[in-house]
C-alpha cells in the first residue's frame, strides 16, 4: 500500500531534515525522535548523503569515515541497501564495530580480563562458602578428584539426570563421593564451582605471570569462557566502556577517525554504548570536530544526559 504525503507534511519533513543538517554542519549533537514508521531510516540516509555532499572530499583526504551504528544485522543491511557502497561510510552493528576498534588493545583488554576474573572468583568463593558441603570436604583433595578429565566426562553426562540415576553413576565412578551425595543439587553446584574456581585461578596466574593469551570476542554465543580468554557480547561492552571512557588517547583516535556518528534505534542501545559515545563527545567538545546523532523511536527513556543534545521531534507518520 502506497502512502502520499500532503504538502504540509512534506514541508515539515523538509524542515526537519534541514534542522538535522544544521546540527551536522555545526557539530551539534542531537536526538531525533521520529516515532514508529515516521521515516527515521530515511532521515538517517538523507543525513549521510548530506555529509557526503558537503564534506565527502575532506573526509577522503583526511582518511575519515562516517560511522553509522545499528542494533541488528537486518537494520545494517537495510541501510547498506539504501546507501550502496561508499568507502567513506562504515555501517556496523555496535559489537562488530567496537571489537574492530578495541581488539588491538590487548594490554588494556588483558587488564580488564584480570579484573573480571577476580570479581568472578570472589562470587564463586561466596557460593562455595555458602554450600552445605563446604565444611565437610577437604577442598584440595576434592578438587583433584573432580578436576580429573574422566570424572568430568561422567559428571556432565549425567548432570541433568534424575537424582537417583545421578547418585548411582557418581558412586559407581568413585565411592569417595558417596558421603557427599545426600543433596544432589549441592553436590552438582559444588563440583561446578570448585572446577570453575580452579580453571579461573590458572588463567589469573597466567595473566599475573605475563603469560596470558589474547582476549577474544565470540560473536556467535553470548556466554563468557573467561578461563579461555573468550568474552561475550555483554562483557565486550563492559570492557569497552571501562577502557574507552578512561583513555583520552582512544577517545581522540575515535573522534579523529569518525567525526560523524549516527546511532540507529537509540532506544535499544545498551547504556554502556551511550556512555562510551557520550564520553567521546564530551572529550571532543572544545574542538568542535565530533558530532553524534541519536535516531530513536520513543519507547524508552535513557538516563544519559540528554539535555546536552539538540532535540528534534517528528510527529507525522508518512
Amino acid at each position: 500500500m502506497a502512502f502520499t504525503i500532503n504538502p504540509e507534511n512534506k514541508q515539515l519533513e523538509i524542515d526537519i531534515q534541514q534542522e538535522i543538517n544544521e546540527c551536522l554542519d555545526n557539530f551539534e549533537s542531537f536526538c531525533f525522535d521520529a516515532g514508529a514508521g515516521a521515516g527515521k531510516t530515511y532521515a538517517l540516509q538523507k543525513s549521510i548523503e548530506h555529509i557526503l555532499k558537503s564534506e565527502g572530499e575532506i573526509l577522503k583526504l583526511s582518511n575519515q569515515k562516517i560511522l553509522c551504528i545499528t542494533y541488528t544485522n537486518a537494520a545494517k543491511n537495510e541501510i547498506l541497501d539504501r546507501l550502496g557502497k561508499n568507502s567513506s561510510v562504515v555501517v556496523s552493528t555496535i559489537h562488530e564495530f567496537l571489537w574492530g576498534f578495541i581488539a588491538i588493545q590487548q594490554e588494556l583488554l588483558t587488564e580488564e580480563h584480570k579484573n573480571k576474573i577476580k570479581g568472578e572468583l570472589e562470587k564463586i568463593e561466596q557460593k562455595i562458602n555458602g554450600n552445605s558441603l563446604s565444611s565437610n570436604v577437604e577442598q584440595n583433595e576434592f578438587r583433584e578428584r573432580i578436576c580429573d578429565e574422566d570424572f568430568l566426562k561422567v559428571f556432565y553426562s549425567v548432570s541433568s539426570s534424575p537424582a537417583k540415576t545421578f547418585k548411582e553413576v557418581i558412586k559407581g565412578f568413585d565411592e569417595y563421593f558417596s558421603p557427599y551425595l545426600s543433596s544432589v543439587k549441592s553436590f552438582r553446584d559444588f563440583v561446578k564451582d570448585i572446577n570453575k574456581k580452579y580453571k579461573l585461578g590458572i588463567t589469573l596466574k597466567e595473566i599475573e605471570d605475563k603469560k596470558s593469551k589474547k582476549v577474544i570476542y565470540n560473536p556467535v554465543q553470548n556466554r563468557d569462557k573467561l578461563e579461555n580468554y573468550v568474552i561475550s557480547h555483554d562483557t565486550l561492552l563492559l570492557y569497552c566502556e571501562n577502557i574507552i571512557t578512561s583513555q583520552n588517547l582512544l577517545k581522540r583516535l575515535f573522534s579523529d577517525r569518525y567525526p560523524y556518528v549516527l546511532v540507529d534505534e537509540y532506544q535499544d542501545t545498551d547504556e554502556k554504548v551511550v556512555n562510551i559515545i557520550d564520553s567521546i563527545r564530551e572529550y571532543s567538545n572544545s574542538k568542535q570536530n565530533f558530532v553524534v546523532g541519536f535516531l530513536e523511536t520513543p519507547y524508552k527513556i535513557f538516563t544519559v544526559q540528554e539535555w546536552v543534545f539538540c532535540q528534534i521531534k517528528k510527529n507525522i507518520r508518512v
